[in-house]
């Protein structure tokens, strides 16, 4: 409370300096705020109290029924063998043996209560440690097992003392962030130094260029998740960074089938790989055929998939312990017309879907982990954000922690075996009599 009145005075005194309206408002908005952020501690504090009495009491329990059963079998043993000075002797270092017993259970009982504790806290504190991180960066933080290793969370585990410690709350914040910071750029600084990566960029100490193509080697090699084993440009990177964990030996590995693949649909694009970035790309938004494929067939008419630049790169990389890899090492690739293109845009099953319940406000990180769907994250921040028109990857983000499946492609129709082809549904590979009884009269048709 010392401190909110210091805060408060302080306050109070610039505010009086400054003389525009609104200051009286403006000085019990901040009051509020202090004042709730003062109650939410209270009540963090009544709960790890309530924790602590009732850890105590669980252990006064444990104890009194394990001496308890300690005091039993020799009692027994005296009662059975009588009063012999013999039976006497071994039931006496009998039971010294079960003091002794417990003399060590308690020592070591000690010795597990102050590493669990250690390891409640450390805990507590890297669950906390994203409220103080923009949402959008929680996807890069490591796994909660890597801070154990760092100093003064190893040293304080480590410690043989048998008191019961606790490291204090200040200390474990400053020297998480430091080491949260300290992880993400050693990590930077290794994809920067490899000389693969160097290669494999035109300019090394830019990774957002759209041909900077590596394989996350954990995500890889696991069939459910091989689809966002591509990473490209820096946000990708990050996302996988803590994929590296365990074990350490690992690292990205550079595509040098995707950096071909990046390289060609940028030529067809008319844009320079030397400074064409990711976002440039996804601006863009065409879509492309593979023509090193075989041309698929789909009651009776033949077609082809149409795919994003990412999806792209990633066919290549299903490719890769194909048959045909050969082939598509340096594959062809055919660019769409702008008006198949936005013919297939508005049929095309959107991506992110906004039905998957990995929308969250960007405004809260108390929010962040209450995912939802696109439209309710939308809502959200209208109602309680008072934004008219909250808008995707600034007021609404998604979380990139989760695993989200690969849409749905569309297969355009290749060449039809009819003459004529419907010309409002060029992604459409049915006949044309289906075509013709599900369209209006003034329906165009191309032959």
């Amino acid at each position: 409370m010392w401190d909110i009145w210091k805060m408060n005075v302080k306050f109070f005194t610039f505010i009086l300096d400054l003389e525009t309206p609104g200051v009286e408002a403006a000085f019990e908005e901040f009051q509020r705020l202090a004042l709730n952020g003062t109650s939410r501690r209270l009540e963090d504090s009544k709960k790890a109290n309530a924790y602590m009495v009732r850890m105590a009491t669980q252990i006064l329990e444990e104890h009194a029924e394990n001496m308890k059963k300690l005091i039993t079998h020799p009692t027994s043993v005296l009662l059975r063998r009588g009063h012999d000075q013999v039976d006497l002797n071994f039931a006496s270092g009998e039971l010294h043996d079960r003091y002794s017993y417990r003399e060590g259970f308690k020592v070591s009982y000690r010795s597990f209560k102050k590493l669990a504790l250690d390891v409640l806290h450390i805990s507590e504190a890297h669950k906390h440690s994203p409220k103080d991180t923009p949402p959008i960066s929680w996807s890069h933080l490591p796994n909660e097992g890597v801070i154990y290793e760092d100093s003064p969370f190893a040293a304080f585990i480590a410690s043989e003392s048998n008191e019961i410690g606790q490291l204090p709350e200040e200390s474990v914040q400053s020297d998480l962030e430091l080491f949260l910071s300290s992880w993400m750029q050693a990590r930077e600084s290794g994809i920067y130094a490899n000389l693969y990566a160097r290669m494999a960029s035109p300019n090394s100490t830019n990774l957002d260029l759209a041909v900077n193509v590596f394989i996350c080697p954990i995500c890889d090699i696991d069939w459910t998740r091989r689809h966002t084993s591509v990473l490209i440009g820096l946000k990708d990177l990050r996302s996988h960074f803590r994929c590296l964990d365990f074990p350490l030996t690992l690292d990205f590995e550079v595509s040098f089938e995707g950096l071909a693949c990046a390289v060609t649909l940028l030529g067809l694009l008319g844009m320079d790989p030397a400074t064409a970035t990711v976002d440039d790309l996804d601006a863009r938004d065409a879509r492309f055929f593979c023509e090193t494929c075989e041309i698929s067939w789909n009651r009776g008419v033949f077609g082809r998939q149409a795919l994003t630049w990412r999806e792209c790169i990633s066919h290549v990389n299903d490719r890769k312990l194909s048959p045909d890899m050969g082939d598509h090492r340096l594959a062809s690739w055919a660019l769409l017309m702008a008006e198949a293109t936005e013919s297939i845009r508005r049929r095309e099953q959107p991506y992110l879907d906004p039905e998957y319940h990995i929308w969250c406000c960007n405004h809260r990180p108390e929010y962040y982990d209450d995912a939802t769907t696109k439209t309710k994250a939308l809502r959200h921040a209208r109602e309680k954000h008072s934004i008219d028109r909250p808008s995707v990857n600034v007021d609404v983000i998604y979380d990139r922690r989760k695993l989200i499946p690969p849409r749905k492609l569309i297969c355009v129709a290749y060449d039809p075996p009819e003459i004529y082809q419907c010309g409002k549904c060029l992604d459409s590979i049915n006949r044309l009599q289906p075509s013709l009884e599900d369209r209006p009269p003034q329906t165009s048709f191309s032959r």
